[in-house]
């Protein structure tokens, strides 16, 4: 038989169902993030919960560190990132920040600015995901609630 190639490239909707099933509890899902926090120079970091009227909550992690550029928050939403954003050892496959926060989520954005004030929003919603069959997130200008939850956090710093 005569050797073959094939695209070996993961269905997006079947990849990114099995991806949020890892194995976080919800508190390790929560240190990871939280260990992001920590790579990025962060002193302050705030976890509160908020409670939907539907008995969903909304968790909510926010810092004051470093911050990333439009181009480093694309490759910090990207499954798989090159190790180039590693701030420590804790970061090795560039999937923490996606596989932690779908383990308990269909959705969730990041909300950042970088050093000269500008901010960025990116989101991931694996339903969108699974509609379209796509492996896509969305960055945006965030909303004027984000960027007062990020003021809060943050101050006017990163």
């Amino acid at each position: 038989m005569k050797k073959q190639t094939f695209d070996g490239t993961p269905d997006p909707s079947v990849a990114s169902f099995a991806l949020s099933k890892l194995g976080y509890t919800p508190w390790t899902a929560i240190a990871d993030i939280i260990d992001n926090s920590i790579s990025a120079g962060a002193t302050k970091i705030g976890v509160r919960f908020q409670k939907l009227v539907d008995g969903t909550y909304k968790v909510f992690v926010a810092d004051n560190g470093c911050g990333m550029s439009h181009d480093e928050l694309v490759k910090a939403m990207t499954y798989g990132t090159d190790r180039s954003m590693a701030r420590t050892k804790l970061s090795v496959y560039g999937m923490g920040l996606k596989t932690s926060s779908t383990s308990y989520t269909r959705k969730f954005s990041v909300v950042t600015r970088d050093t000269k004030g500008v901010a960025n929003a990116a989101t991931w919603d694996l339903d969108k995901v699974k509609e379209t069959n796509r492996w896509e997130f969305e960055v945006y200008e965030p909303a004027p609630s984000q960027i007062d939850a990020l003021n809060r956090s943050a101050g006017n710093e990163h």
